[in-house]
Formats: structure tokens, sequence, C-alpha cells
């Protein structure tokens, strides 16, 4: 059987292209083409009014289904780090805060306890990092 090339022409605008959770690594490419060839094929006609959503919406569909397992798992959350606590966080903050007071207005009491304030951050990240 000869496959011709298929002309799609579309009069209406694009659709907003969104970001996807595709794992393209991981698909059954053959179950997909395979799956793609017959839909495609069964489901295509000259008169629809907007071919290429038409053309897509087959495709997304055969990509959404179970067997191919294409799309990433998107209930899975990331999780903070047990050391991120309160007090972790307040050291990081007290550093931005002497930070940009450096930043802003460089003396020499300013400085002084932008180090000092580093050295208590770095004993407080060590800390909760050691406790937890």
């Amino acid at each position: 059987m000869a496959v011709y090339p298929i002309c799609i022409q579309s009069y209406t605008t694009a659709p907003q292209v969104t970001n996807g959770t595709w794992k393209l690594s991981k698909a059954d490419w053959t179950t997909f083409s395979s799956k793609a060839y017959s839909d495609l094929v069964q489901n295509y006609s000259n008169d629809l009014e907007d071919p290429i959503e038409h053309f897509t919406d087959i495709l997304t569909n055969i990509a959404n289904s179970r067997p191919l397992s294409l799309k990433a798992n998107r209930d899975q959350k990331k999780r903070d780090p047990v050391w991120l606590n309160d007090e972790y966080m307040n050291s990081i903050r007290s550093r931005r805060k002497a930070t940009r007071k450096v930043k802003t207005c460089p003396t020499s009491a300013n400085i002084e306890n932008l180090r000092i304030t580093r050295a208590k951050t770095r004993r407080t990240i060590k800390s909760t990092k050691r406790k937890s």
C-alpha cells in the first residue's frame, strides 16, 4: 500500500502551544505509529472544517491512551528537604538582608555585620543538616 503525502490547510489561527510533559524516551513508538496510521486513515476526510485541529486531536488522543504512557506523572510533587525548617530559612533571610544592606551602603559596620551573619548562617546550615 502506497502512502501519499497529506496536505492540510487551515484558515483559522493555530492553537497555543503548551509545555507538554511527554516522556519521549519511554514511548512505545511501534504501537504509537501503528495506532496513528490506523486512526488517521479511518478518520480522515476532506470536508472537515479545521483539518489541523482534527489531526492534532487524533494524535493527542493516541498519545494520551494508557498503553503508550507518554505522559509524565503529574501527581508527584517535589517535597522540601527535612532540614529546610524555620531556623534555616530565618538564617538565610538575615544573610540576604545583610548582603543587600552592604550593596546599598557599604560601610565598615555593614561589612562586619555581613561577615558575622555569613558565619552564623554557615553554622546554622551545617547544624540543621546534621540534625536531620
